[in-house]
């Protein structure tokens, strides 16, 4: 053997055992013999048995011991265990070495490459010594795991997971295993994934088990988190970070709680001062908290929140909860399943600080100055032009002024309480600022000139509130509702949802009205609202078909209330292409002021209680369009349309509906009007079929206020019992125009009725005109109408010509 040329060496050595020739020379003496058969010596000579011994004897010659042996590759050694490295004696000429193992060869723990370092400092959790501590050798490795730090599965394995993630790589692997956690602090730019399905943490503290806090760029993925429902524990919690992703994990048992006992808490939780987070795909279950629980809160966070496939099966209060999200950003929640959730399965609350933007101003003020004379400011000269003023002494006098020779006035669009909170200004020149946009600061109310006024710059541009995009979510057996949108949302768009069973009760006292409940609480003045093409069924009754009398506090709970689309206050919203199949009270209903919103070519069946149901109770019930809906109660007991209670809808019209009814003897009505004011309404082309009274205006519902200005024009009563009742007490005359009875049992309810219903085909064609005031000569019949061309507040909307005169529509 000891005659074998290097080339020998290296064929044996190099290739069997990766070991280079170069290598070997450095330690074995040997005779170079050139005339030496090459490859006389190999496995298949010998046999391999023979060979493996003879080489184990050459390699161990170097010095270490038959026990340590094991192979090498190039000049890196590699051994039994980290934790057997104390106790060897590498060779000096060993500058890398690798493991097998941490405690035990094959337990995972292995390290892929350890390098040698100046052997001083603090002894890191990545770092281990030998040669009687006189050496220190370093882990290398892109992709570190807890199990390289300790062995995993003792009482707490914080500290090794810790580790993993303070070595500072930017991806931390969790194999298959079971990892007790207190709490852990992953750092930025880095990612905590699992390597198999069953990679699991364990919480064994009270509070957050990883707990995200001042970072950036950070991920956790495929992760199984258990709980124990201790109250206060969140899964994971982020505060203060930015570009958060949590997905594919799985949550059981966190969220439990319950308010003001309990803290808030949850399975994910992305609290204050986060900026752009995503949750995709994760599963939520377990959880028991019955107000302060939830499976997913998004809560005071800018920039975007995108919540996107999760399923969120807990018992907890909600299943995905955002509050104060923008202005800056959007909400996103799409494509989550949420069940069984003891009060809402989607609540999206408002989001942040609203602005509307006023005239750009030529320059700001950086400092106090006079407020008359031209002058210049930050660079510019003033020459008529608006100027921000926003560093007064006297905080009062801040706002927006038109310089001028004399004394400054202000600006006509910053000169009330109104034009100044939230109002946002461009700033175009000077020599700093230029470019900018600042935004008053000081909240409602302002008394102009005598409240301090600050203005904050607002770096971004953006001003609105957070918009919410809701579609393709399911949410299945909640308490409360199914979805909630409540308060300054800027714009929503609730889109392709499927809602069931969702019952109105929802404990602690709250009754929210099943379905899809959006309350605009006054401040839903600008942006889009859409509710299209959502599902919507078996509203106040669990999956089971029973309907729920009883809330979870054991309080009397009132079926009729639950709805199956419910609009409280929410101005401008488009209602459309929805299926609304049963509800134990209502259908649509529609509660407040509701300025300028449009519901149709709705489908809604089966509701106890009526299909729509209208409660205006303010002037901002005005301009409301219920259009081309299909209206189905021919199974159900419930009304078609019911407006009730209230004082006055303005102008709303409501046109091309079928409402088809089931008659029975609880006097059902097509389309009813009782309990408040219709005020320049029009009902026109309506179809009313199959009900005990089609078209019925009861009491002392219009006190007045029908007869000046309501027009029903065109409607279809059909197959009734009684096609018009009018009880003469409901005051007013209003106008009864081209009505078509067909097939009911009475047209009529009685002969006074006759009196108020115009000819079913009029002598002429009404007339429409477009004047600054109503027209004095000429031949003008019942219905002709005159709109105001010129519209200014105070002045008549319009005029209707009815029994020989004019009469306004009501004031603009």
């Amino acid at each position: 053997m000891l005659g074998m040329s290097p080339k020998s060496y290296d064929e044996i050595f190099g290739q069997s055992w990766h070991v280079q020739g170069s290598e070997i020379r450095k330690r074995f003496a040997y005779v170079e013999v050139e005339s030496s058969p090459i490859g006389e010596v190999t496995p298949e000579f010998i046999g391999q048995a023979a060979f493996d011994t003879v080489a184990k004897v050459f390699y161990t010659a170097s010095g270490l011991t038959s026990d340590d042996w094991v192979s090498g590759e190039g000049n890196v050694q590699s051994y039994r265990t980290v934790t057997g490295l104390a106790a060897l004696h590498i060779p000096a000429s060993v500058t890398a070495i690798r493991t097998n193992g941490y405690a035990s060869e094959g337990d995972g723990g292995n390290w892929p490459l350890a390098i040698e370092v100046t052997n001083s400092g603090t002894l890191q959790p990545w770092q281990k010594q030998s040669n009687g501590a006189t050496r220190r050798w370093q882990l290398v490795t892109a992709e570190p795991r807890p199990q390289m730090f300790a062995v995993i599965g003792n009482v707490d394995d914080t500290a090794a997971v810790q580790a993993a993630l303070d070595y500072g790589a930017t991806r931390v692997s969790f194999p298959s295993a079971n990892y007790a956690i207190t709490q852990i602090l992953p750092p930025s730019n880095c990612e905590l994934v699992a390597l198999g399905r069953n990679a699991k943490i364990t919480a064994i503290g009270t509070s957050h088990v990883i707990y995200q806090n001042g970072i950036s760029h950070s991920t956790v993925k495929g992760l199984i988190l258990q709980g124990d429902n201790t109250p206060g524990v969140n899964g994971i919690y982020a505060d203060n970070c930015n570009d958060i992703d949590v997905l594919r994990c799985r949550l059981d048992s966190f969220g439990t709680g319950d308010e003001p006992t309990d803290a808030v808490t949850a399975g994910i939780w992305m609290h204050s001062g986060c900026t752009d987070v995503s949750i995709h795909n994760n599963k939520l279950t377990g959880g028991t908290g019955k107000n302060g629980g939830n499976d997913i809160i998004v809560y005071s966070v800018s920039g975007d929140a995108i919540i996107t496939g999760n399923r969120c099966y807990s018992a907890n209060s909600n299943g995905i909860y955002t509050n104060s999200v923008g202005p800056d950003g959007r909400i996103i929640i799409t494509g989550n399943i949420c069940k069984n959730h003891k009060r809402h399965g989607i609540l999206p609350v408002y989001g942040g600080t609203a602005y509307h933007w006023i005239e750009p101003v030529a320059v700001a003020t950086t400092a106090n100055i006079t407020l008359s004379g031209e002058q210049t400011i930050n660079g510019v000269l003033t020459a008529a032009s608006r100027v921000l003023v926003k560093n007064q002494t006297a905080g009062a006098e801040n706002g927006v002024y038109v310089s001028a020779a004399g004394a400054w006035a202000r600006a006509s669009d910053a000169d009330t309480s109104t034009d100044l909170v939230g109002c946002a200004v461009p700033i175009l020149g000077g020599t700093t600022l230029s470019g900018q946009v600042w935004v008053c600061a000081t909240a409602s109310p302002i008394t102009v000139g005598t409240t301090s006024v600050s203005f904050a710059v607002k770096s971004n541009g953006k001003l609105y509130r957070a918009d919410a995009v809701i579609s393709d979510n399911v949410c299945i057996d909640c308490d409360s509702t199914g979805i909630f949108v409540n308060g300054d949302i800027n714009g929503f768009t609730i889109t392709g949802n499927v809602v069931y069973s969702c019952t109105g009760g929802g404990g602690n006292g709250y009754q929210l009205d099943g379905g899809i409940v959006i309350i605009g609480n006054g401040s839903f003045n600008s942006g889009h609202k859409i509710v299209a093409n959502n599902y919507v069924g078996n509203s106040g009754k669990t999956s089971g078909g029973i309907t729920r009398v009883i809330d979870t506090d054991g309080v009397a709970n009132d079926p009729t209330r639950v709805c199956g689309i419910r609009m409280i206050n929410a101005d401008h919203c488009i209602v459309t292409g929805n299926v609304v199949d049963g509800s134990t009270g209502r259908g649509l209903n529609l509660y407040g002021g509701q300025f300028g919103s449009q519901v149709y070519g709705n489908t809604v069946k089966d509701c106890v209680l009526a299909s729509i149901y209208i409660e205006a109770t303010n002037t901002a019930g005005q301009f409301v369009t219920i259009k081309d809906n299909l209206l189905d109660q021919s199974v159900s007991d419930g009304m078609g349309i019911w407006h009730r209670g209230g004082t006055q809808i303005d102008n709303c019209i409501i046109t091309g509906n079928t409402i088809i009814g089931k008659k029975a003897t609880t006097a059902k009505t097509g389309m009813q009007f009782e309990g408040g004011n219709a005020v320049a309404g029009r009902i026109s082309g309506n179809e009313m079929k199959n009900w005990d009274i089609g078209l019925n205006i009861v009491s002392t519902a219009m006190s007045g206020r029908l007869g000046t200005t309501l027009i029903m024009d065109g409607n279809r009563i059909v197959d009734n019992t009684v096609g018009f009742r009018y009880t003469s007490a409901a005051g007013g005359y209003g106008f009864y125009t081209n009505m078509t009875f067909t097939g009911n049992g009475t047209d009529l309810s009685d002969a006074s009725v006759l009196g108020i219903i115009l000819p079913a085909v009029s002598v002429s064609p009404r007339k429409v005109f477009y004047k600054p005031t109503f027209p004095v000569s000429g031949i003008f019949i019942d219905g002709d109408r005159c709109i105001n061309s010129v519209p200014a507040v105070g002045q008549p909307k319009a005029w209707t010509y009815f029994s020989a005169a004019w009469n306004s529509e009501g004031n603009f």
